[in-house]
């Protein structure tokens, strides 16, 4: 017993000495998040979700962003690399497999699918079944995390870089505890085959939307539950501000409905004990040290915003226990029908509205 006690004792003591001096794969950042706001009136939970017609189911793995072409088929993007469509009648394609990790999907005017691939870059699968590679790099260094797209009426192409120093493949609770801005947005003029940077300093650049009129585009800062705003048009063109703020949740991906309002898919409700950890710095060096298992899963919830134009929440879906439907990366309005995608569920689905 006494040389079970020594060697527990010097495994425990080597943990503590690791844990405490060895350096952190991170240079955390110290703030304080506001305190959440109430789920009651538009936020109040609900049951909507617990309705979601799964498509797919079983064939899918990780559909992280869904597309709707004018046909009312689907497209997702996969954790596999692949591009899968659904077809209106339920016939299911693979398209193509990009090699990476196909993220954000939108469909330009000429009907060629645009990717965000967020170990290839920004890519595009033409009608004629060819894909090829539009931007991978930036004033000569390559792109990290290439993550979602969309396109304005003109045709130019708006596509976010997550991370300039985490890239897919890393742990996404060393991002969140780093609370560091390394996200950018991007701009891509298919007509020039110009990249101009548009705003960084974002934390985590996620979800990209075009406003309605055009005078704007919407980019998420998941870990600091906010809606950053690029004005394209208009006297406040070339400026940023930010749009929402305080969110009950992550905020993944973000699409305009056809009444000019945003869907907000929340890869889950913030957490009181994440929002405590973050003013300590040094306490999240610590955690970043540890194994995966110590650090816990993001709540298995399904959660969907609607906001207004002003930022202010309309309505919210909601699957409090995610069995049928959780951690929810995309949100797109076709017609009466919320289409889903979901970064680790092997299934997509629509909720009727």
């Amino acid at each position: 017993m006494k040389a079970l006690g020594v060697i527990l004792f010097s495994v425990t003591s080597f943990i503590l000495a690791y844990l405490m001096f060895c350096p952190a794969p991170i240079n955390a950042q110290a703030w304080t998040p506001s305190v959440a706001p109430s789920m009651s009136g538009a936020l109040a939970p609900n049951n909507r979700l617990d309705h979601t017609v799964l498509l797919a189911e079983g064939v899918v793995e990780g559909p992280e962003d869904i597309e709707v072409d004018q046909n009312g088929d689907v497209f997702v993007s996969e954790r596999t690399g692949d591009i899968t469509k659904i077809t209106a009648d339920g016939t299911i394609v693979k398209l193509i497999n990009t090699g990476g990790r196909p993220l954000g999907l939108d469909i330009d005017a000429s009907g060629n699918l645009i990717i965000a691939d967020a170990v290839k870059g920004l890519l595009m699968y033409s009608t004629d079944g060819e894909l090829s590679t539009l931007v991978d790099q930036y004033d000569g260094v390559k792109l990290k995390f290439t993550d979602d797209v969309d396109i304005a009426e003109d045709g130019m192409i708006y596509f976010s870089d997550a991370s300039t120093k985490h890239n897919y493949h890393d742990k996404f609770e060393i991002e969140i505890l780093e609370s560091s801005p390394y996200g950018r947005l991007f701009s891509y003029s298919p007509s020039t085959g110009e990249t101009n940077l548009l705003v960084e300093g974002l934390y985590f650049a996620n979800g990209v939307a075009v406003a309605k009129n055009q005078q704007y585009v919407l980019v998420n800062e998941t870990f600091r539950y906010q809606i950053t705003r690029y004005w394209i048009d208009g006297p406040k063109k070339g400026q940023s501000d930010i749009f929402a703020t305080n969110l009950a949740g992550w905020p993944d991906g973000v699409s305009t409905a056809p009444d000019g309002s945003y869907w907000i898919a929340m890869f889950g409700p913030r957490t009181s004990d994440l929002d405590e950890l973050h003013p300590n710095a040094w306490l999240k060096n610590i955690f970043s040290k540890m194994p995966d298992w110590a650090l816990g899963e993001p709540p298995k919830y399904g959660l969907v915003v609607r906001i207004d134009e002003s930022g202010q929440v309309l309505e919210s879906l909601h699957a409090p226990d995610g069995r049928q439907f959780c951690q929810i990366t995309s949100a797109e309005q076709f017609g009466d029908r919320l289409y889903l995608g979901t970064l680790n569920r092997s299934r997509a689905g629509y909720v009727q509205l």
